[in-house]
C-alpha cells in the first residue's frame, strides 16, 4: 500500500464488508492489509423502484453493509475502519442488480446485446472508534458499451455459471471480458470496486480525522 495513505493507515484495523472475491483481490493488488467481514444487511429488502436517482440507492445500500458490520465492532478497542460497497447496472434508467437464475441472466445479457450501460458503484467507509461512528460516503460511475451478442453466445455464456449473483450478469474480470467493446470510466469500478476514488476519498477523510485530532 503506497504512502502517504499507507500512514494514515497504519493504526487501524480494516474490515471490508464484502464477500465479493473480485472485491477482495481489487484490495489486496494495492497490498492493503484488511479482515473479510460479509455483511447480513438485506439488500433485497430495499425496493430500487422508490429511487428516482440509482446512484442514492447503491450509496443507500453500501452504506446499509457497512453500517451492519460497524455494529459488530462498536465495542472494539481499536479504530476499526469499514469499507462497504455495492454495484447495480442502470440499463435505460432502469436498475439492474444481481440475476439469481439462469433465465434472468439470458434476459439480462439480451438486453445489454450491442447497447450501452452504465455501472455504478457506492461505496460507504466507516470509521468506528470509542464507540462512535464517522462516515464518508461516495460513488463511481463508467460507461459499458457491449457489442452485438447472438443468442448461441448468450446461452454458453450463461451455462458457465458466471453470469449468477454478478451485477448485470456478467464479469469484465472473466469471460465476460469478450462482450465489452468499450469502456469509458474505471475499469475497476465495473470489476466491483473504483480503486482509484477509494484511495483519494480514504486520504482525504482520514486526513481530515488527523486534523481534527490535532486541533482537539
Amino acid at each position: 500500500m503506497l504512502s502517504p495513505l499507507r500512514e494514515l493507515l497504519r493504526n487501524l484495523k480494516v474490515v471490508l464488508a464484502s464477500s465479493s472475491p473480485q472485491r477482495r483481490k481489487l484490495l489486496e493488488q494495492i497490498e492493503l492489509v484488511f479482515d473479510v467481514c460479509a455483511s447480513p444487511f438485506d439488500e433485497e429488502a430495499i425496493d430500487k423502484t422508490a429511487f428516482k436517482n440509482p446512484k442514492d440507492y447503491v450509496k443507500l445500500l453500501a452504506h446499509g453493509k457497512a453500517l451492519e458490520v460497524a455494529n459488530q465492532h462498536k465495542e472494539s478497542t481499536e479504530k476499526v475502519l469499514i469499507i462497504g460497497a455495492d454495484t447495480v447496472i442502470i440499463f435505460e434508467n432502469q436498475i439492474i442488480g444481481k440475476p439469481h437464475t439462469a433465465q434472468v441472466s439470458v434476459e439480462t445479457l439480451n438486453k445489454l446485446s450491442g447497447k450501452s450501460h452504465t455501472v455504478c458503484t457506492g461505496v460507504s467507509v466507516i470509521l468506528v472508534e470509542d464507540g462512535g461512528f464517522s462516515e464518508t460516503v461516495f460513488h463511481e460511475t463508467t460507461q459499458v458499451e457491449f457489442g452485438k451478442l447472438s443468442k448461441e453466445i448468450v446461452q454458453s455464456y450463461v451455462d458457465t455459471g458466471e453470469p449468477l449473483n454478478k451485477a448485470g450478469a456478467y464479469g469484465i474480470q472473466g469471460q465476460g471480458a469478450m462482450f465489452v467493446q468499450r469502456i469509458e470510466g474505471c475499469y475497476n469500478n465495473v470489476v466491483g470496486l473504483p480503486v482509484y476514488k477509494l484511495c483519494n476519498e480514504l486520504t482525504k477523510f482520514l486526513d481530515n480525522k488527523t486534523k481534527e485530532y490535532n486541533t482537539h
